[in-house]
């Protein structure tokens, strides 16, 4: 028997959109997915049709896990885990959140930053060096070859040398051996660039106490590198996003924010939001707007059902009308008397708005009257 099962789906879940397009997925024997158009996603729907396929033909159960005896005459040579497709940093070793939001339980040591000026000229490989497809380094490699390494800092990039080693499951030039760097502060992302933990950090204290958007901040780095003058440039939005948030991952920023009943992971939640349009890429069977009403909508009874009118400061509308025509100027008129009668505190504003002379104070009362016939 082979080692995985493929199967061949369309490369579009919309309805009623045709073509000949296909897209190989692969069941691995360890029960793992592999998609050959979302290799750098984590899941996509190609996935979940060759899974709906693969129950219903009977190589996996109800619970999705692979028939035994399918997989109980493969050989295994290697206990070591397949790797997965989907392309990740070097660095895995977890990282203590930075000391300002350390709780007394962390108890990882964390490495002092290397200064931009003391950052190790060389990085050799260690036990617990990995490729970027996941596969640790075997006991059984022990030396690499050498090449260029870029050490992004908190004002300056420097060049080192790091020490690598072909993955053989990989059998890919830019996917080696290479040492976590993690011991040393730096967050190891593709054996070709590093992010001193320092760095890292910093946006995260920045993100937290600030509205600092990705591009400011490299914006910002890119001028302190050049006022350090770094014979290295910094790099690119896309790239540093991707490394924070891979980065990120390996911290333990958990929060003790939940809800006493539904606990950390409701069913369901609401939150807050604009509505705006959903990209393509995004949709799926299923997905709604959150003000989409169905038949099994909750009614909330409390609502009052009235006319907007009856909810408002001022209910008479003629009132409104009145006074909006009153307030669109920024003198009020000579001789005005309101033929309407609002309430009593808004009849009183009125009347001070025109017995006022003094010019800020009664742009101030002119400006309260207009957001009033507003309020409701």
């Amino acid at each position: 028997m082979l080692d995985r099962f493929i199967f061949s789906v369309s490369s579009t879940s919309q309805s009623g959109v045709a073509g000949g397009k296909r897209v190989v997925v692969s069941l691995l024997a360890n029960g793992g997915w592999r998609c050959k158009s979302c290799v750098s996603r984590p899941k996509c729907h190609h996935v979940d049709l060759s899974r709906t396929y693969a129950i219903d033909a009977g190589i996996l159960d109800d619970d999705g896990a692979l028939v035994p005896d399918l997989v109980s005459d493969i050989p295994i040579d290697d206990p070591s885990p397949v790797p997965s497709s989907v392309k990740q940093p070097v660095s895995f070793i977890p990282v203590p959140p930075p000391r300002w939001c350390r709780l007394p339980s962390d108890t990882l040591d964390y490495p002092s930053p290397p200064r931009y000026d003391c950052l190790p000229p060389y990085l050799p490989l260690d036990p617990l060096s990995r490729c970027s497809c996941g596969l640790l380094k075997p006991p059984s490699i022990t030396t690499g070859t050498r090449r260029q390494y870029t050490i992004f800092g908190l004002r300056g990039a420097v060049g080192s040398v790091i020490e690598v080693a072909n993955c053989p499951s990989c059998s890919h030039p830019r996917r080696q051996f290479g040492p976590d760097c993690g011991t040393v502060g730096i967050f190891n992302w593709n054996n070709t660039f590093g992010f001193t933990h320092e760095l890292l950090n910093e946006y995260t204290s920045l993100f937290t106490c600030t509205q600092t958007p990705f591009s400011s901040f490299v914006t910002s780095r890119y001028r302190a590198y050049i006022e350090s003058s770094s014979p290295i440039a910094f790099c690119s939005t896309e790239t540093f996003t991707r490394v924070w948030f891979a980065f990120t991952r390996l911290q333990a920023l958990e929060s003790r924010k939940e809800c006493p009943i539904c606990g950390k992971n409701p069913d369901l939640v609401i939150a807050d939001g604009v509505s705006i349009a959903y990209s393509s890429t995004k949709f799926a069977s299923g997905l709604l707007p959150p003000s989409a009403v169905t038949k099994d909508s909750p009614t909330n009874s409390s609502v009052a059902t009235s006319t907007a009118d009856s909810r408002r400061a001022i209910r008479d509308r003629d009132a409104r009308k009145e006074i909006q025509a009153l307030v669109v100027t920024k003198s009020p008129p000579r001789d005005f008397f309101l033929r309407f009668n609002p309430p009593s505190p808004v009849s009183s504003l009125v009347s001070l708005y025109l017995r006022l002379t003094e010019t800020p104070l009664r742009a101030a009362v002119r400006e309260l009257l207009a957001q009033v016939c507003l309020f409701r």
